[in-house]
């Protein structure tokens, strides 16, 4: 008998990386035009108002807030069909999404005073950083132990950033990859070690 611990995860293949790759394509381009449609119009009532300085940092949570519920709410659709709590990646996802925008447009273009480009790929990197933070013990529900969740999801907001009309369909390529390979590692002495 299996321990608690061990529990026998559902196989990711093919149809889990197809499935992940078309809905992450879907809840990107859903929460952009959220965006455009909801979190722009905020941002240009409250800019006149509260100024530049107020109204921006609200804008980067808001964006962050609509891409992580959408990203959040198509993702989690898949995953209850593994088994995963969707409504906790949901919350998860959103509240990343605000907090790692918020913080991330806060803090690269003070770091990285280089240019928009390396900027925004900072700050997207971090957004991903916070999301994949607080979706890691989820992430647990389909891989043993996922320990490049963080890293991944970080490099995975910050690459759909740099294909952006394409993004989500990278990233979740990405993502959906990251997933199987991870449920492929099994860890002994403390080291990976590749399944046979």
């Amino acid at each position: 008998m299996q321990a608690e611990s061990e529990e026998i995860k559902p196989h990711l293949g093919v149809g889990f990386w197809l499935g992940w790759g078309l809905l992450s394509a879907l809840g990107w381009g859903l929460g952009w035009l959220a965006t455009f449609l909801v979190g722009w119009g905020v941002f240009s009532l409250l800019e006149p108002t509260l100024g530049k300085t107020i109204s921006d940092p609200i804008g980067w949570g808001l964006t962050g807030a609509l891409l992580g519920l959408w990203l959040g709410a198509s993702q989690g659709w898949l995953l209850r069909q593994c088994g995963c709590p969707a409504g906790a990646w949901l919350r998860a996802s959103v509240l990343g999404g605000l907090l790692g925008n918020l913080i991330g447009w806060l803090v690269a273009p003070q770091v990285l005073q280089q240019g928009v480009g390396l900027e925004t790929a900072g700050a997207w990197l971090v957004t991903g950083l916070i999301v994949g933070i607080l979706q890691w013990q989820l992430s647990e529900k389909l891989v043993p132990r996922p320990l490049f969740w963080v890293p991944l999801s970080s490099l995975c907001w910050a690459a759909a950033m740099v294909w952006w009309p394409l993004g989500g369909l990278v990233a979740g390529a990405a993502h959906g990859l990251g997933f199987i390979w991870m449920q492929q590692i099994k860890f002994s002495a403390g080291r990976p070690a590749r399944t046979p």
